[in-house]
């Protein structure tokens, strides 16, 4: 009787043990506690600024200012001196393009005034040619160094997100981090703009057209969504028509006074710049859509396993 008695308790110890170690597994897969660690640990980059819970710091040059919040994750520092290198190396070559394409023109304009193709026109043109091969890797690597900005933004994200989360639950969590969140592959919104997901670049479409469908059935990322695609349209008709306005008003000045034409070039123009701020802000609101979303799909995943 004693026997059994006392194997009775040790059964129901080790089941009571075995429930304790699964919530204790468990436990961050909950809405409040992993949304708490989502928060503290995501950070997201807008208007220049790395934003956290904790707060707002400026990027700096090259995103030097925020280069130590990359030591939690080996593989995002490695991704962000990267992208460093790129940007540094990109910058010589515009600034290398730039001068040898204005030095051209003093070559070009120092040689007689008649119309003979000699050797100073062609070293003219060589150098312009030089100056706009260089302007053009310039943009290449500085488009190149975006995309592994946010690549290293995404990775850092991850392994920040996995330092407060059990080791029984960081390899769930990666996978599902891995294969089911989403990231901005070139870091525009709409015009030609592409996404991440699993390893897969997807466009984003017009507006956003594309993209929208990551947002379906998640409440608080899709608001956000539709305040991108309202933000965006509005700054886009906005540029588009104080655009059309200024170069209306270049060709109509002879039938109009000079006040006038002046009045609808720099009124246009000022729309237009507007416009271009107000589609720029509209970004914002894709990467908050964004923010939200990865948040509730992996949270969603981990409940359900």
């Amino acid at each position: 009787m004693k026997l059994l008695f006392f194997s009775a308790f040790v059964l129901i110890f080790s089941v009571l043990q075995a429930q304790t170690e699964v919530v204790s597994v468990n436990q961050l897969a909950t809405t409040e506690s992993f949304d708490q660690v989502y928060t503290r640990n995501c950070a997201v980059t807008k208007n220049g600024d790395w934003q956290t819970s904790r707060g707002n710091q400026p990027l700096g040059w090259n995103w030097r200012k925020v280069a130590p919040e990359f030591e939690i994750s080996p593989e995002g520092k490695t991704v962000h001196l990267q992208s460093q290198k790129q940007s540094r190396r990109a910058f010589i070559y515009t600034i290398a393009g730039t001068a040898l394409a204005i030095g051209a023109l003093p070559v070009g304009m120092s040689g007689s005034p008649n119309n003979e193709f000699n050797a100073r026109a062609a070293t003219a043109l060589s150098m312009s040619l030089g100056g706009l091969g260089l302007i053009t890797a310039g943009l290449i690597g500085a488009n190149r160094s975006h995309q592994n900005r946010e690549l290293a933004v995404w990775l850092r994200n991850r392994d920040a997100i996995a330092t407060e989360l059990s080791p029984s639950l960081q390899t769930d969590f990666k996978k599902i981090y891995t294969q089911q969140t989403i990231y901005l592959y070139n870091g525009y919104g709409g015009f030609g703009s592409k996404y991440v997901k699993n390893g897969q670049k997807y466009a984003g479409g017009l507006f956003g057209n594309r993209i929208k469908r990551e947002f379906e059935g998640l409440e608080q990322s899709m608001m956000s969504f539709k305040r991108f695609q309202q933000n965006k349209k509005t700054g886009f008709a906005m540029y588009s028509i104080g655009l059309a306005t200024a170069i209306s008003s270049i060709f109509l000045a002879s039938n109009s006074s000079r006040a006038t034409s002046n009045i609808a070039y720099f009124g246009g123009l000022a729309v237009s710049i507007i416009g271009s701020n107000v589609m720029t802000a509209a970004n914002n609101d894709l990467r908050d859509a964004i923010y939200f979303r990865n948040r509730d799909v992996v949270r969603q995943s981990l409940t359900l396993r």
